[in-house]
């Protein structure tokens, strides 16, 4: 019997069975998956719990992804998605862009036509259903969304929920895919699920999926320190929005691109002083070209050493050996040197 089948009645429930799009999904993308699929269709289900209050947060809605309703709650505090963000542990976005969208200054992307998105928001009840299978030892929901009762700002939208069945203590199961495998877990991924666990007081959560196409899960201990760093590092954030101070500048892609979409004109033979900046820029353009020039060399240099192997490895003494470049080409393009960061 798997995990979900089998419980103490919560305050509601709400049925969720994608079958259709999980049978779909897993042979199209996680062929492996589908050893599970028979067993899981017998006799899972996954429910939906919602109630005032659970722990130290307290319960706001339950809205459809990407509706007017749940955007609209979004910028209404910071989320688990968000926290990454605003610590500057998020590659694809910076502080500087999640403050103009919560300023309204900017719009959201358009992640209709994302398919990573939809094969990460398809996969994510059957990866729920197959962690369930592994572990009935515990009782599991999904659920809508939670606000920390000390913090009201501070949101929670986790992927699932559980309840041990022995002891009663809760947790939260957070759900990933990708195509990239992991050698830790990425840390925006845990800042996170520690997120979840402050606002709800939890001590234990899970990160489960199939990044890389292989299973993972992760288990992650509530801990105080990363904890407090994470709130103090987001009310800075909201201290700064509700001031109406934009963050500090940041290096980012994110942040130049989100300063393009702010500035879309151009007043044509228009001129501003600059100052400093002006050679500041300068320097730095001489710096990147020297760069590039220097990285141009060494990348040759390793290509040619290579020769058709694919993979480069150096060895540090008393550390090991280490990959550090891979050869890769497009279809039948000729191949290019990705270097390991």
């Amino acid at each position: 019997m798997c995990g979900t089948c089998s419980h103490s009645a919560p305050p509601f429930f709400l049925m969720a069975d994608n079958s259709f799009i999980y049978f779909l999904v897993t042979s199209l993308f996680c062929p492996s998956m589908l050893l599970h699929y028979t067993h899981l269709r017998k006799g899972c289900k996954l429910y939906k719990y919602i109630a005032e209050e659970l722990g130290d947060a307290e319960f706001i809605g339950d809205f459809e992804p990407g509706s007017p309703e749940w955007h609209q709650l979004r910028m209404q505090g910071i989320g688990g998605s968000d926290v990454g963000t605003v610590l500057g542990l998020n590659p694809y976005e910076s502080a500087y862009t999640l403050w103009h969208k919560k300023k309204g200054l900017i719009a959201e992307q358009n992640m209709d036509d994302n398919i990573a998105v939809f094969i990460g928001n398809s996969m994510e009840e059957p990866i729920l259903r197959r962690f369930a299978d592994k572990h009935p030892e515990l009782e599991i929901w999904t659920t809508g969304t939670w606000r920390s009762k000390k913090f009201g700002w501070m949101h929670a939208n986790p992927d699932a929920i559980f309840r041990h069945r022995e002891t009663g203590e809760w947790g939260i199961i957070e759900v990933k895919t990708g195509r990239n495998p992991w050698i830790d877990i990425p840390p925006a991924y845990r800042a996170q699920v520690m997120w979840y666990l402050t606002i709800f007081g939890f001590k234990k959560a899970y990160i489960v999926g199939t990044p890389g196409y292989v299973w993972e899960e992760r288990r992650i201990d509530f801990d105080q320190f990363e904890s407090d760093a994470y709130v103090a590092g987001a009310y800075r954030f909201i201290q700064a929005f509700m001031e109406d101070r934009k963050p500090e500048w940041d290096g980012s892609l994110s942040t130049y691109e989100t300063v393009r979409e702010i500035h879309p004109d151009i007043a044509r033979a228009s001129e501003v002083e600059i100052g400093e900046l002006g050679v500041g820029l300068w320097n730095a353009q001489k710096r990147f070209d020297e760069a590039q020039a220097e990285l141009n060399q060494y990348k040759s240099a390793v290509l040619d050493a290579m020769g058709m192997a694919q993979h480069a490895t150096t060895t540090v003494d008393g550390e090991g050996t280490f990959r550090v470049a891979s050869r890769q080409s497009r279809r039948d393009g000729l191949p290019y040197l990705v270097v390991k960061k």
